[in-house]
């Protein structure tokens, strides 16, 4: 099978990721936001425009090591396999469990998208959607537009910068911190009454080994966490980013 050989040859990527906070639970009453001041505000909104450029912008691979716990069957599924990462343009996510057997197997791009899971018989597909039930809407929106709208409040504090962004319908709230690694951004993502969250921890810039990614469905409570365990020294041959269901070439 195309998908697993290029998995077992280290897949494709270097990745990272964050999980954020912001309790879904109402206050009685409204909690007064730490507004910038005339001073501040230029000091947040460059930082937002330096977070932005550390995010990759060429393709990249890696080898990554994760664990998905599925809501509805409590079924937890751990894995090893390849991320493929083209931001803005794809992402190709396999995941292998025993004797090399695929278990997962994503294709996400801006406006199509295909999860397989071959041990249950199960392929899924669609376009512009984002069903509750897969990571597609955390897919698109850490790889392709992690900190995508328009800057309309922030604040500095003790523990640094927070920014609250709007996203066409959506408010994005986005807040850098420490973490072991080095570096942490925290990103909540709320959407016609549903919360999603990412919680990433990194070295630098560029991925590297050690990194790490927490998704939180705060709706459905779908949770992801991944691990950078090695990232490839080539980009990702393009193969990892066709649609799997296109015959192979010749």
């Amino acid at each position: 099978m195309r998908a697993r050989g290029w998995a077992r040859r280290g897949a494709t990527c270097a990745f990272l990721g964050s999980t954020a906070l912001l309790g879904s639970g109402c206050a009685a009453r409204p909690v007064a936001w730490p507004g910038a001041t005339p001073t501040t505000w230029p000091v947040l909104r460059e930082g937002l425009a330096a977070e932005r450029a550390r995010r990759p912008t060429t393709p990249w691979s890696g080898e990554i090591a994760t664990v998905l716990r599925e809501p509805r069957s409590g079924r937890i599924v751990r894995g090893r396999g390849g991320i493929a990462v083209a931001p803005e343009k794809g992402v190709r996510l396999i995941l292998l469990g025993v004797a090399g057997m695929t278990m997962l197997d994503a294709w996400v791009t801006p406006h199509r998208w295909r999860v397989a899971v071959p041990p249950a018989g199960i392929v899924r597909r669609g376009g512009d959607d984002a069903p509750a039930d897969l990571p597609i809407a955390f897919l698109r929106g850490w790889f392709f537009r992690p900190l995508a709208g328009t800057l309309f409040a922030a604040s500095l504090g003790a523990e640094g910068p927070t920014w609250l962004l709007r996203d066409g319908d959506a408010v994005v709230v986005a807040r850098a911190r420490a973490c072991d690694r080095g570096w942490r951004l925290l990103v909540t993502r709320r959407q016609q009454g549903h919360a999603e969250s990412v919680d990433e921890c990194r070295r630098g810039a560029r991925p590297e080994p050690g990194d790490r990614v927490a998704y939180r469905d705060e709706t459905t409570h779908l949770a992801v966490d991944l691990v950078l365990e090695g990232v490839s020294p080539e980009p990702p041959p393009g193969e990892a980013f066709t649609d799997p269901d296109l015959p192979e070439a010749p």
